[in-house]
């Protein structure tokens, strides 16, 4: 990856760059964002994979509202359409009351009209995107330092006067202090220097599945760091600025697949550019927790609950119509459940592993 000609970054005289954050870095910025934009219980699934439309979640004034985020070189229609083809197969009961496109890149009008079009609620679709999405971000001093490693920007009435002289002088202060502070400042004897860090480091890293063979199909993500590149043998490059590296030199590796739960690790960069990592992934195992009841909402004991796929597993409720059955899935991944109980029509559902409240219901016979 060429560096060289990367922009220089100020804390609010140009855009922010949207495009140096991976896929991942950019849900979980629009995560911190909707939170900090006043809505409620908000949820990130794009990290688990499978969200089907839905990156982040969140909730305002009882309406539960789905962002979708996209960092690419030209928004269109079609790929609006895609996600909201994925939104319409959702469950009646999950689907959101309000999208909204958080988008790297500006959105031409023809191109919002259209989408508004496809969603056939024009104003419950909004976009979060290039200038606006910018302005968004600046609002808010912990998104800049988090994401952009930016002070936050000075607003007060001395702060917008001169600032390239004031930063002259301040720079000029700061170094005859600091050249005082290094001939003054008492050296304890023998104690060893620092390694010096190199400008970037080149982290491999090796997805392995719960057996220790590499993994095809694997995504990683780490807390900072420039995008992954997937290499030949499935494994991926990563190249870390160290200036992104924080004081301790710790940072943190994520890694997914979609058969396996996702696993972490972290390490200590130090002196050596091209440091090695192997993350080994989890076999998945969550619950599914839930009722069966009847048509008048009545909990409905001795019915059993399973996988309408014919995975191993089954679950029998108790004499509140309860249920807790396990499944060899990873958390979020859609799953349709079957009940069935004697003196009554059999019942199935969709519904998403690791959640609670499941609700099946069964009419008599």
């Amino acid at each position: 990856m060429d560096t060289s000609a990367k922009p220089r970054m100020t804390g609010g005289s140009h855009p922010l760059p949207f495009e140096r954050l991976a896929p991942l870095e950019l849900e979980r910025l629009c995560l911190w964002l909707v939170q900090r934009e006043g809505y409620e219980r908000a949820e990130h699934l794009g990290a688990a994979g499978s969200e089907q439309g839905r990156d982040v979640i969140a909730w305002k004034e009882g309406r539960r509202v789905v962002f979708q985020c996209k960092r690419v070189r030209a928004f269109t229609a079609a790929v609006a359409r895609a996600e909201i083809a994925k939104l319409r197969g959702l469950p009646e009961g999950e689907r959101p009351h309000e999208l909204v496109f958080v988008v790297t890149r500006a959105v031409s009008a023809a191109v919002r009209v259209a989408v508004r079009d496809a969603w056939g609620d024009g104003g419950n679709v909004h976009f979060w995107s290039g200038d606006e999405l910018d302005e968004r971000v600046k609002r808010h001093p912990d998104l800049l330092q988090e994401f952009f490693q930016l002070p936050p920007r000075d607003e007060s009435p001395a702060g917008k006067g001169r600032p390239w002289l004031r930063l002259g002088l301040g720079l000029s202060a700061l170094g005859v202090l600091l050249t005082l502070a290094a001939w003054l400042w008492p050296r304890p004897a023998g104690k060893p220097s620092e390694p010096a860090r190199p400008d970037i480091y080149s982290l491999r890293v090796q997805v392995l599945d719960p057996h220790g063979l590499p993994v095809v199909g694997s995504t990683v993500r780490v807390s900072a760091a420039n995008e992954a590149q997937r290499l030949p043998d499935e494994g991926w490059e990563i190249e870390i600025p160290s200036a992104k590296v924080p004081a301790d030199g710790r940072v943190t590796v994520w890694a997914a697949h979609e058969d396996w739960n996702e696993g972490q690790a972290t390490l200590r960069l130090g002196a050596d550019p091209s440091p090695r990592l192997g993350i080994r992934l989890e076999a998945p195992a969550s619950w599914i927790r839930g009722r069966v009841v009847d048509d008048a909402g009545r909990g409905l004991p001795g019915a059993r609950v399973f996988r309408q796929d014919g995975a191993p597993g089954t679950a029998v409720t108790d004499a509140a119509g309860r249920f807790a059955l396990e499944v060899a899935l990873p958390r979020e991944r859609r799953v349709r459940l079957r009940a069935e109980r004697a003196g009554s029509r059999a019942g199935d559902v969709f519904w998403y592993a690791g959640r609670d409240d499941c609700s099946i219901v069964l009419e008599a016979d």
